[in-house]
C-alpha cells in the first residue's frame, strides 16, 4: 500500500538569524547490508498559509474520566551534554568606569533600589517548516536474534563501562527510558530507537551514554523480541536515532540543536505532547541569581537595566528558542546554553520578570530532536502502530531487518574469552588460598613440643584444640 503523508508548513513573517551549538559527533551513515524493502520517495514539505502570530497550536488536553488516575513516569536518562559542545560567545565591549564626587566629607548613603515593571520578553515569529507525516502501517518485516552481538556503554546507574548482549541491554533500556506500562506498540518503538541508536553509535566507534535498569517486567522482553534486529534507515542506512521524553507541540531540527544537519531529524508535528506533565512547567530565580550565573558565564558585570538582559533573537520550531543577547547585545547564546546554564527542561522556554523574580517556563522536556517518547505514547494510544510512529517522528526513513554487526559480534569473541581467563584466574586464586589455609592450620611435627613427659589425654588434645581455634566458618550465605 502506498504511504500517505500530509505535511504542515507553519511560515510566519520575520526572518531567522542566530548561531547554533557546535558539537562532538557527525560522519557519514553506515550501510545496514541488507536491501532496502520499503524504499520511498523523500517527502517534501508543502506551502500551506498560517497566521502570522501562530507560533504553536496546542488542542487543550482531554480530560480524564473521574474514576481514572493517569500515572506519569519521572525519567533518567542522558543529557544532551554528550553532543554539545557550545560555549557563550561575548563581544569586545569597553565599559566606562563612574566617577563618585568625592569632595564631601560624609558619602550620601545609597537609596534602596526598587524593583523593576513587570515584563515578558518577547518572541519573534518563527518560519519553520513542519513536517505532519501520516504512514500506513507495515506488515511483518521479519525479527533476528541479537543475543550475539555485544555493546559497550556508559551506564548512569552503576556508574561505569558495562559490556553486555544486545538482547539483555535492549530490555534494561528500553525499561529505563519507558518503563513498562505503556501500549506495546509505544515500547516496541523505543526498542527500535534504542537498537538503532547503538548501531549507529557502534559504527561511528562513540560509546554512547545510556541507563540499564535491571527487573524488567515480561512485557518489555516479549517486546524486545517481537521487533529485535530491525533499524531505522534512510536511504538503507542505520541512523543516528535520537529521542527524548516530550516536545513543545514539534520537534526541533537536528542542525539547530546537534549541530550536524541530519535529513531525517526534521522538525515534525508531535500532535499530543502537551498531555505530558512537563509541558508548561515553571522555574524560577532571584533577580541577583541570575545576574550572578550569567556574569559567571559572560565574563563582564550586568547593567542595572534588567530588562536589557535577554533579548530572544531568533526562535525555531515554534516554541524553541533559537537565540538571544545578553545585557543589550553586549553576548550572545543559544537556547541550548541556556536550557544548560540555568538547568531548564527544555529550550523552549518564555521569560518574565515580577519583583525581582524572573520565572522561566518551558515546554517539554528534552533536547527535542528525533522521537518524542511521550508523543509515541499517545500516538500508540490513538492506535498508531510502532512503524507508523517511527516513520512520523523520523522523516523519509524506513524499517528494516538488518545484517549482523560483525563488529559487535567480535566484541562479544572477545568478551567472553576475557570473561573465561578472569574466571580461571579466580578459581586458581581461590584454590591456592585454600590451600594455604590448610597448611597452615596443619601442625608441623618439627614444630611441636616433647610428648614423652606430658599426660597421654594432653598430647591428644592439643591437635584438636589447635584446628579448632583456627578457621571459625560462617555460613555461606552471611558474605552476602
Amino acid at each position: 500500500m502506498d504511504q500517505k503523508h500530509s505535511m504542515l508548513l507553519l511560515r510566519c513573517t520575520a526572518a531567522a538569524a542566530g548561531i547554533s551549538a557546535a558539537v562532538l559527533i557527525g560522519a557519514l551513515y553506515p550501510k545496514s547490508g541488507s536491501e532496502d524493502p520499503f524504499a520511498v520517495t523523500d517527502t517534501q514539505p508543502v506551502l500551506t498559509a498560517a497566521p502570522a502570530a501562530a507560533q504553536v497550536q496546542q488542542d487543550e488536553p482531554d480530560e480524564p474520566a473521574e474514576d481514572t488516575e493517569i500515572n506519569f513516569i519521572d525519567y533518567r536518562k542522558a543529557g544532551i551534554a554528550e553532543y554539545k559542545m557550545a560555549a557563550v560567545s561575548t563581544k569586545t565591549v569597553t565599559v566606562l568606569s563612574s566617577k563618585k564626587d568625592t569632595s564631601s566629607s560624609e558619602a550620601e548613603p545609597e537609596p534602596e533600589k526598587a524593583p523593576a515593571e513587570p515584563f515578558t520578553v518577547t518572541l519573534p515569529e518563527d518560519g519553520t517548516e513542519v513536517y505532519d507525516i501520516h504512514p500506513d502501517p507495515y506488515g511483518s518485516v521479519g525479527t533476528r536474534s541479537v543475543r550475539g552481538e555485544y555493546y559497550t556503554v556508559n551506564d548512569l546507574i552503576s556508574g561505569g563501562l558495562v559490556t553486555m548482549d544486545a538482547h539483555e541491554m535492549l530490555c534494561r533500556m528500553v525499561y529505563n527510558e519507558i518503563g513498562g506500562s505503556w501500549d506495546t506498540d509505544a515500547i516496541k518503538a523505543q526498542v527500535v530507537a534504542a537498537y538503532t541508536h547503538l548501531r549507529y553509535n557502534d559504527s561511528i566507534g562513540h560509546t554512547p551514554t545510556i541507563a540499564l535498569k535491571s527487573g524488567y517486567p515480561q512485557v518489555i522482553e516479549d517486546c524486545v523480541s517481537a521487533v529485535e534486529g530491525r533499524c531505522v534507515l534512510y536511504r538503507g542506512s542505520i541512523i543516528n536515532a535520537t529521542y527524548f521524553a516530550s516536545a513543545a507541540g514539534y520537534t526541533a531540527d537536528s542542525g539547530l540543536i546537534l549541530g550536524v544537519d541530519y535529513p531525517y531529524l526534521k522538525p515534525c508535528v508531535s500532535e499530543y505532547d502537551s498531555k505530558d506533565p512537563n509541558y508548561g512547567t515553571q522555574v524560577t530565580f532571584t533577580e541577583d541569581k541570575v545576574r550572578e550565573t550569567l556574569e559567571k558565564k559572560t565574563g563582564f558585570t550586568l547593567s542595572d537595566n534588567v530588562q536589557d538582559w535577554f533579548t530572544v533573537e531568533a526562535m525555531h520550531a515554534g516554541r524553541y528558542v533559537r537565540t538571544l543577547s545578553i545585557d543589550g547585545g553586549r553576548a550572545r547564546i543559544t537556547g541550548t546554553d541556556m536550557r544548560s546554564i540555568f538547568g531548564l527542561k527544555s529550550s523552549a522556554f518564555e521569560i518574565s520578570y515580577a519583583n525581582g523574580i524572573f520565572t522561566f517556563t518551558t515546554y517539554g522536556f528534552g533536547h527535542g530532536v528525533g522521537m518524542s517518547q511521550w508523543g509515541a505514547k499517545l500516538y500508540a494510544d490513538k492506535g498508531w502502530s510502532y512503524d507508523q510512529i517511527l516513520r512520523h517522528y523520523y522523516v523519509n526513513t524506513t524499517i528494516s531487518v538488518t545484517d549482523v554487526n560483525s563488529n559487535a559480534v567480535a566484541r562479544a569473541a572477545q568478551y567472553e574469552k576475557e570473561k573465561a581467563e578472569r574466571e580461571k584466574a579466580a578459581q586458581e586464586k581461590t584454590a591456592q588460598e585454600k590451600a594455604e589455609k590448610t597448611d597452615s592450620s596443619t601442625p608441623e611435627a618439627d614444630s611441636q613440643p616433647a610428648a614423652e613427659d606430658a599426660p597421654a589425654e594432653e598430647t591428644a588434645s592439643q591437635p584438636q584444640d589447635e584446628t579448632q581455634a583456627a578457621d571459625p566458618q560462617e555460613p555461606a550465605d552471611s558474605a552476602e
